[in-house]
């Protein structure tokens, strides 16, 4: 009887352990050869939205010319300037004439007839950023990639691509600088037009729902318009009219709605979603499980 019940356990033992590396089997078959059930196309939907924008509202197509019109050399040739003049005029209550005597200056004035074209697309009330836009292509060319590779991001939200942040912030160190060799010649009117300009940047990089990246990036611009408002009056007090301080005034109260200015995270939520439906199935009904194609996309998140 002891030598039957031993050998009952070994057969129990023996079959358990052969029903767990059946059903484990099982699991890893599903788990490699199921795929997420994406519903839900994001990038299609922010395209949409943009797509409603009256083309002759949206400011990006204007952006954008100006950008491949200047050589990409140009463009870092700048930004290394005021790096450097940043760092060597390093108080912020500087003059601000004296904050631009160098290369920045003179990239300015060889560029001249940039500004009058940056201002013309600040003016409109959205950037109106397409990915899907055939426009693009040549944009896209710069940044070494393709139209089917920015609208249909490998994996997602996740890895979807803000360029324009950074060709805005260009924008509004232009006019920066402008701005402050505006006040130090006493070009009251140049000067208003440019500090209105960047907060119009801003405005347009505000815009919700939206990514916090965009959102602190476009806080960075508004207080960028705010320390050139501050420094160029702490040393020119007389620059501006009263009807142009006047306007200044109610042009930055008037940020996001005026009052309290509130971040939102509701893009970040839609992300979060993009995520959940690129790791798991769904069966329709609120269930799912985790498939090895959506572990390529938790590396990421």
């Amino acid at each position: 009887l002891p030598y039957r019940i031993a050998r009952w356990v070994r057969r129990a033992i023996a079959y358990g352990l052969l029903a767990i590396v059946v059903l484990w089997t099982l699991l890893f078959i599903r788990y490699q050869f199921a795929r997420p059930s994406i519903k839900v196309d994001y990038v299609a939907e922010f395209d949409s939205a943009a797509k409603s924008i009256p083309a002759e509202e949206r400011a990006w197509p204007l952006y954008r010319e100006i950008v491949l019109s200047l050589d990409e050399e140009e463009i870092k040739r700048f930004n290394s300037a005021l790096a450097a003049e940043e760092v060597a005029h390093e108080h912020p209550d500087e003059p601000p004439l004296e904050r631009n005597m160098g290369s920045t200056r003179d990239w300015i004035r060889a560029h001249a007839e940039l500004l009058p074209k940056i201002r013309e697309a600040a003016r409109r009330p959205e950037l109106g950023f397409i990915y899907d836009d055939p426009g693009n292509d040549e944009y896209y060319q710069r940044l070494q990639t393709t139209r089917e590779e920015m609208a249909n991001p490998s994996e997602g939200t996740i890895m979807l691509r803000l360029p324009y942040i950074e060709n805005l912030r260009f924008f509004a160190r232009i006019l920066r600088v402008d701005a402050d060799l505006a006040a130090g010649e006493d070009r009251a009117e140049d000067f208003h037009d440019s500090v209105i300009a960047m907060i119009d940047i801003a405005e347009q990089n505000w815009r919700r729902p939206d990514f916090l990246i965009k959102q602190l990036s476009a806080l960075g611009l508004f207080d960028l318009a705010m320390d050139t408002l501050k420094t160029s009056l702490l040393h020119h007090p007389e620059l501006l009219s009263s009807e142009q301080l006047t306007d200044l005034a109610h042009r930055l109260a008037a940020f996001d709605g005026g009052g309290r200015i509130v971040i939102d995270f509701d893009a970040e939520f839609l992300m979060h979603q993009d995520i959940l439906q690129r790791m798991y199935t769904a069966d329709g009904a609120g269930n799912g499980y985790a498939t090895g194609r959506g572990s390529l996309v938790d590396e990421y998140a």
